[in-house]
């Protein structure tokens, strides 16, 4: 597969630092329960913005993922509605039959095969 943009070494370092600060402000906040716990006193107002600032960075990694997994999988359903639609406006009936068992054909013995061996290979991969 041509285009495909693989990261750079600057990009690698930087994720490994981002990381690696990730894993100091979780330590950092198990500390801070801890010691929280044992005093009787818990100051609310501190807490919460490390929550929030937790929460946003796991709602962003989570929207990073799916939304190019979504983006994906609608251009993969899409694609032969777009196609069928250009032939039968453009081509007439006769055109869009035939790209219709096509495309039926292709999905049958091809498109199926392809994902179930890729959500096999999503299953069994660690």
């Amino acid at each position: 597969m041509t285009g495909q943009n693989h990261p750079s070494a600057a990009e690698i370092v930087e994720d490994a630092a981002y990381l690696k600060n990730e894993q100091q402000h979780y330590q950092q906040q198990q500390q801070q329960q801890q010691s929280t716990t044992r005093t009787t006193h818990v100051d609310a107002p501190h807490s919460t913005p490390s929550i929030l600032s937790s929460w946003k960075t796991e709602a962003r990694m989570f929207l990073e993922l799916a939304g190019v997994t979504t983006l994906l999988n609608l251009g993969f359903v899409l694609s032969p509605f777009l196609t069928a639609s250009h032939i039968g406006r453009t081509l007439g009936s006769l055109y869009l039959s035939s790209f219709t068992l096509a495309n039926l054909t292709a999905n049958l013995c091809t498109f199926s095969l392809m994902a179930g061996l890729w959500s096999a290979s999503d299953t069994l991969s660690p």
